[in-house]
Formats: C-alpha cells, structure tokens, sequence
C-alpha cells in the first residue's frame, strides 16, 4: 500500500483517457455483470501501476476496497484501500468522479467496520459533492440509496419519510427514471409502514399504479435495484407474518442477489431469508423441512462470518437465527439463551427496528409453549418497540391478533404524554392541525426576551412551513435591518445581527415589492417566474419557491418575514399558508409585547434571575424524582416481569437440565435488579452527601478497585495481574471511596466491552492546567462519535435505549467527580478501543495521602 501512494503522476494522454473511459462504465457494469465490474475495475489499477495515478486511480482503489471487504472478507485491506481512495481523491480526483469515492464507503465498505448506520454520513456528503461539481448520475445514486438505508437501518420512520420525500422530488428532477421509480418504492413503502390503515401494497398489489412501477423495476435489467426492492418486499412479508410470500420472493431474487454485494441489503437478505425459512418450519416434516433448515444456516454462516468484522451490526442477527432454529428444533433451553442475547446486542447497539422483531419473536416462541405471562411481557415489549419507530401498520397488526394481551400497553401509551418532536417531518407535512399550530404559537408567544424570541419565532416558522431557509427584516428607526435569518438544518440561528437588507439575504425584487404593496407575495416557480428569476439572489441560490409577508400592525409595516423551499416548487400551498398566514399573526403581537416589556425586563433583571435559579433547581430536582421513579417502573419492571415468566416454567416439570437453567437465569436477573437499586442508592447518597476532598493515595484505590471486581475478572479469564498499571501513582485531591466507585465502574464497562480476551491499562498523566488525568483504556470495538456525547449524562438511559450499555453507572461518575471539583470524558474511535477518565486536582506536595474506604 505505500508504494502505491508513492506513484507519480499519469503523463501518457492515451492511458488518461482510457483509464477515464472505464470509469464512465463502472456503475453500470456493476449492476448488470459483477465480472466485468471486477475486471474493469482492476484494469484501471494495472494502468496506474504502470503509468502513475491518474484522477480514475481514486475510484479504482475504491472498487478494491470494495472487493476486498464483501467478497474477500479482508477488511483490513480493504479499509486501507478505502483510505488511500480517500487520501487521493482530495487531491487528485477527478470533479466528475469526486462523489464516488463517500458514495462506495457509507453504502458499500463503511458497515464491514463500524455501525452501519453511521455510513449514511458519507452517502450524503457525496450527495452534495456531487451537486456541486455537476455530476447528476452519482447524485442520484447517493439520493436512491439514502433513501432505502434510511429504513432498512431502522431510522425512525418520520425522519425517514421526510428525507425519502426530499429524495424523491431531487430524482425526478434528475432524469434517471430507473432510481426515481426505486426511491419512489422505498418512500411509498415508509408511507405504508406509518399507515395505520395500510395496504400493504408492497404485498398484494391490485393497484395499476404500483403494478406498473413493479413491472418497469423488473424490467430495468437493473441487478441492484431488483434485488433491493425483493429485499424490501421480503422484509415486509416478514413483518406481516406472509411467509410463504416472503420465500417466493426471495426464490425469485436469488438470481440477482450478486447486484448488492457488498450493501447492507445483503445482510439484510440473509437475515430475512433465514427467519422466513425457520418462520413455519415446525410445520413441515421430510425434506422440505431439511431444505429449508439447511438454507437458514447457509445465511447464518454468512453472518456469523460478518459479525466477526461488524459485531455491533450483525452479531444480534446472527443470535436471533441461532432462537429461531432452536426453536424449531426444540432446544427450548438454548432458544431462551439466543433471545436474550440477540435482544441485548439489538437494544446495545440501538437497532430499534430489530429488537422489537426480537422480542416478536421471544413473544411467538413462549406463547407456543403456553407460557402466556412471558409471552405477553415480550409482546408489549415488541408493541412499544414498533411504536417508537413509528411503523403504526406493524402496531396496528399486532393489536388485531392479541388485542388482549396487548391491552395493557395501549392504554399506557395512550394516558401517556405526547413526546415533542422538532424535526423534517414537521417541515414537510402538507397541513398541520390545530393543535400542532397552537403549540408554535404558544411557543412564540412565551418569549419575552429579543434574542429568545427571534430565535424561537424563526425555529418554530421554518419547522411548521415547509421552508428550508427564511429571514425575518424589521424596520429599525426608518432602515430595514436583517434581525434573523438561517436554515431549517442549522443548529443556531443567527439574530440580532443588524444587517441592512443586501441581495444575499433575500431577493430584493420580492422584498421592494411587499414593502411597496403591503400584500404577500407567493412565487411557486422562483427560477422561471419574471421578474423574480432574474434576481441575484436567485440566480445564486436557486430556489424553487419562496413567500414573502408583510408583518402588519394597525396598518403599520413592522417588518417583513421571508421564507424559501429550495428542494419542491409550489410548496407553500394553501394549507401552509394558512399556517404562515396564523404564526405571522402572533409574529406581529410578540414583537410588539417584547418592545413593551424590555424598560421592564429591565427593571426586574435582578428578581427574575433569582427566581430563574430557583425554578432551574426545582426543576432540575422533579426531572431526577421523575427519573428515578421511572428507573423503578421501567429498568426494575422488564427484569421482574422476565422473573414472574420464568417462575411460571418451573410450574412446567422441565427436566433437570432445563430447570437448572432457568434457576441461573433467575439468578442473574436479581443481580442485575440488585445493581440497579445499588446505583440508585449511590446516586441518591453522591447527591445528598458533602465531603471535603483531601489527598488520596492513588495505588491503594486502584488495588482495592480491582480486589472488588477479582470475580468478574475471573470470568473473563485474568487475575489483577493481568491488568496493566504502573507502579507509582501521583496523589489527587478527592475523596477515597467515591473514586474507588468511579474506578470499579470504568473497570467493570472494560470488562463487559472490550474484546475476547481484554487488554486493559490503567494510567495517569498530567494536564497542562496541573490536573492529574486517571485513565482506563480497553481494547473493545470502540464508540460512536454521536454516542460519546451522552454517555455521562444524567439519567441517560431513561426513557431510551441504554447507551451501549453504559447507563446509570456513568452518571453516578460524572456526579461524583464533578462533586470533587473535577471532570470526566471519553476518548474513542470505532475499532480501536475506549479510554475512560477523570481529572482531578493534585494533592499539596506536604499533604500525607487518604486511602480510607469510610
């Protein structure tokens, strides 16, 4: 590999231009003849051995990171093939060809090594390279696959409807009739999934329109987009307990299965292929119940070989088919050991979508042994599962076949509040409800404040209008001055900046004209409508419609309140006009009151910050009493309801085997309730408790740390030896035993995540502010970058899923060291492991340490 990024420079014209000939080819070779892709591919990488790099070398190395992950199985080839791709394409990439090189890592090479759904970061940053050095062909690839990603990766599914929807409108402006048909499959099959009362068109057809697209699919000679759409068809089919529909399909894709070698939907093939094949097979006696046991444990071998690559994608899938098949062969103690493990890695590594099919399956596996407690608690499970995700026609199925069962979880889910909800999908409903336009306006109408209140009138605007971008221009002292302005996909809005009115905020032919007119302006075709076309601005940014409104106070013009959609013409229709139309209303009002209520704002500055704080601390006081009661209705309800099925098998005369089994699985249930009361009691005693941090003998906590966890170590096959330390430890300011709880905490998570057989280091260093960082390093498979953030918040796990198992523990740390004047963090990348720490102050040179544990 380092000779290759030692190559020169390609000179020769003719190898440049055969080398970009072949590149023009690859996609298509691809999904129609893997062989020729392969040897198209390589052929490129020949001409650069021998000629130099050239901008196709980018895109070859790329197709070798792709062979050599999904059908080689050499990840670590193939990771750095995709990292030198990377390296050049930034320097020496061809535009046409940029977007391919983030397009082939999220969708084809990024899951092989780290969560797939972290892949969909690069299929949309080469979505936007791709627009802007004009190559439409790869923009529509990255738009087709983000789409079908989006719900096979178990995004929720408004957030996935909304992207799917944007998609959509890109493509048919794309001309690519065969991916516009294919993201108009995955969006009408995440509309389906969040209709109550579905159709499930995916599965019965009847209707000309769907029928058509089916055909015209078909008939694309398109490997890829065949087999991806059997893929869905099968999953669906899956879901909605069509078995025998769902293997028809999946025996009529098998012969284009090789066009997503390489993408997650392969995965997902084998996973739904093997649970259809197992779905009924009890039921079927002779050879036709060999064929398909044989079949199912062909995809498992697939998986289980992915898994070892990707755990955190695939290990789960490959337990749930290991349940499945115990199931059929009626090893019930082995069955109930592979539902818990395919649940726990499901719900470990956030796969929503999977881990409700888990606890379905759990579910269908104890109600067919008459075990109806545990079934029920599973079924629930299953119920809130399918809920969160949004796939209200896979609820809704459930509650037509065990509407008793379930009747308890409808009623809580009902009687429960409603989760807000700040997202695309509210940016891109056609209408909203009464109460949806209420609560934003009640939300503008609560500031007082400037700032606050630009910045919450123009969030709530843009989510509840359907605009991508807006501005807000108000009349200060006779000049119009820009006070806010920004985009629905921006964190932070930018306010009270001033800025007198100029092309780049808005278009000025629009604005001079509502100014002029009082009357709003509605362009649905801003890039062809005269004058409007013509405007800088929109000759700029091209959007394809925008509305422009007067804000209007007893016939005075206050100011003026832009708003653009720069994906769909004509999306401000007459429902969100009227919902403009209504929020601008309460624009005007607030605007009014926060000029009124400023000399008093003022005036109370001083009593308003007390009572702040006061009102800060009781709430933050009823979000932790809200928190712990949930813990005790929630983390201690799922392992005391899994307690009460288990005792209801003893009832079952199992055999000694069995029931000694199950008295282990008892057993391990009440220590893990017991751990939680532990860490609550902690928490509560941290919270309640005032210590004087003095100096600690920093060895003699870590030794009394690691005698505490000599069991858990044991399991794992090492000895306190075996921990790496070093000898001498500098004192820090703190209090003993509270860093003894942190350091058995960090510990015990290296323990449970890091890899077969743990390497794990304990250290300190010293901070260039003088605090002493102590630290646990493990070898495990690394954490997310979006997940590093909320480990050590409060309560984190609540309400969610577990964040990768580490929840109420790092909690309690980062309570404790904060008590103690000092800090917590992470330190981690996907594949290479996680370092843990704490910083805290050195002790005085002349202090004698503390290693009391009381």
């Amino acid at each position: 590999m380092s000779s290759l990024r030692t190559l020169p420079r390609m000179r020769d014209d003719k190898a440049q231009a055969i080398a970009r000939l072949i590149l023009v080819t690859l996609p298509p070779a691809f999904r129609a003849n893997q062989e020729l892709y392969v040897l198209l591919a390589l052929r490129v990488v020949v001409l650069s051995l021998r000629y130099g790099q050239s901008p196709a070398s980018p895109m070859a190395y790329i197709t070798c990171a792709h062979l050599m992950c999904s059908v080689l199985g050499d990840v670590e080839t193939g990771t750095q093939f995709a990292a030198l791709s990377r390296e050049l394409n930034d320097s020496i990439g061809a535009p046409e060809f940029r977007a391919m090189t983030p397009y082939a890592t999220g969708a084809l090479i990024h899951h092989w090594r780290g969560h797939a759904r972290d892949g969909l970061r690069y299929i949309r940053e080469a979505k936007s390279t791709a627009l802007e050095t004009g190559a439409i062909e790869y923009a529509a690839y990255c738009l087709s696959t983000d789409c079908g990603y989006a719900l096979a990766l178990g995004e929720e599914l408004e957030e996935a409807s909304s992207r799917a929807i944007a998609s959509v409108a890109e493509l048919r402006q794309m001309n690519n009739p065969v991916l516009t048909l294919l993201g108009e499959f995955h969006r009408d099959a995440i509309a389906d999934l969040r209709d109550p009362q579905a159709r499930l068109w995916l599965l019965n057809g009847g209707d000309p329109g769907i029928d058509a697209r089916g055909r015209e699919l078909d008939a694309s000679d398109d490997m890829t987009v065949i087999a991806t759409a059997a893929t869905i068809r099968m999953w669906f089919a899956l879901l909605f307990e069509r078995d025998e529909l769902g293997r028809a399909i999946a025996d009529g894709a098998r012969a284009t299965i090789d066009g997503i070698t390489g993408f997650y939907y392969r995965a997902l093939f084998s996973l739904v292929d093997a649970l259809l094949q197992l779905g009924d097979a009890r039921r079927v006696r002779g050879r036709a119940r060999v064929q398909r046991i044989k079949r199912a444990r062909a995809c498992r071998r697939e998986l289980d070989r992915w898994a070892r690559l990707a755990p955190m994608n695939f290990e789960h899938k490959v337990a749930l088919i290991d349940a499945e098949l115990a199931r059929v062969e009626g090893r019930h103690g082995d069955a109930r050991e592979h539902y818990d493990r395919a649940l726990l890695g499901a719900q470990r590594h956030g796969w929503l979508h999977e881990h409700a099919l888990a606890c379905e399956l759990a579910a269908r596996y104890y109600l067919g042994r008459a075990l109806t407690g545990l079934g029920a608690h599973y079924l629930r499970r299953a119920w809130h599962g399918y809920t969160r995700w949004g796939a209200r026609a896979k609820v809704t199925a459930l509650e037509r076949r065990h509407p008793a069962l379930l009747r308890e979880a409808m009623f809580d889910e009902r009687r429960a509040p409603p989760r807000e909800r700040t997202d695309t999908g509210s940016r891109l409903s056609a209408s909203l409800d009464f109460h949806s336009v209420l609560k934003a306006s009640q939300a503008i109408a609560d500031k007082i404040v400037v700032d606050e209140l630009l910045r919450t009138l123009m969030r709530t605007v843009l989510e509840n209008a359907g605009a991508s971008r807006g501005a807000l221009v108000l009349q200060r002292a006779g000049r119009w001055l820009v006070e806010a302005q920004g985009a629905s996909a921006d964190e932070e809005l930018r306010v009270l900046e001033g800025a007198p009115v100029a092309s780049e905020h808005l278009p000025l032919t629009a604005f001079n004209l509502v100014t002029r007119t009082q009357e709003p302006l509605v362009v649905s075709n801003a890039t062809r409508e005269e004058p409007f076309a013509r405007d800088p601005y929109i000759l700029s940014r091209q959007p394809q419609s925008f509305v422009c409104l007067p804000l209007l106070h007893q016939r005075a013009l206050l100011g003026v309140l832009y708003l653009e959609n720069d994906l769909i013409p004509g999306a401000f229709n007459r429902d969100r006009l009227t919902v403009i139309n209504l929020l601008s209303a309460q624009i005007v009002i607030s605007i009014r009151n926060s000029a009124r209520y400023a000399d008093l704002e003022h005036a109370v500055a001083e009593r308003t910050a007390a009572l702040r704080e006061t009102n800060a601390s009781l709430s933050v006081s009823n979000r932790e009493l809200d928190a712990f009661a949930h813990t005790v209705a929630h983390d201690l309800k799922i392992p005391l309801g899994t307690l009460i099925g288990y005792t209801e098998l003893i009832d079952e005369g199992l055999e000694p085997d069995e029931l000694r089994d199950v008295a282990a699985r008892i057993r391990r249930t009440s220590r893990d309730m017991a751990t939680i009361v532990e860490e609550l009691l902690l928490l509560a005693s941290v919270r309640r408790g005032s210590v004087e941090p003095r100096p600690v003998d920093m060895r003699e906590v870590v030794e009394r740390s690691l005698q505490r966890l000599v069991g858990m170590l044991e399991r794992r096959g090492l000895t306190p030896d075996a921990v790496e330390r070093p000898a001498r430890w500098a004192p820090v300011l703190g209090y003993a035993p509270w860093i003894e709880e942190v350091l058995v905490n960090y510990l015990s998570n290296a323990l449970k995540y890091g890899g077969p057989s743990p390497t794990i280091t304990l250290g300190q260093t010293r901070e260039p502010s003088g605090e002493l960082r102590c630290f646990v390093r493990d070898d495990g498979p690394g954490i997310a970058p979006e997940i590093q953030g909320r480990l050590f918040q409060e309560f984190a796990q609540l309400h969610v899923a577990r964040v990768d198992g580490h929840g109420l523990g790092l909690s309690i740390v980062r309570r404790i060291i904060t008590r103690l004047g000092g800090r917590v963090g992470v330190e981690s990348e996907l594949g290479a492991g996680a370092t843990f720490y704490f910083c805290l102050p050195p002790a005085p040179d002349d202090a004698p340490p503390d290693a009391a544990t009381a």
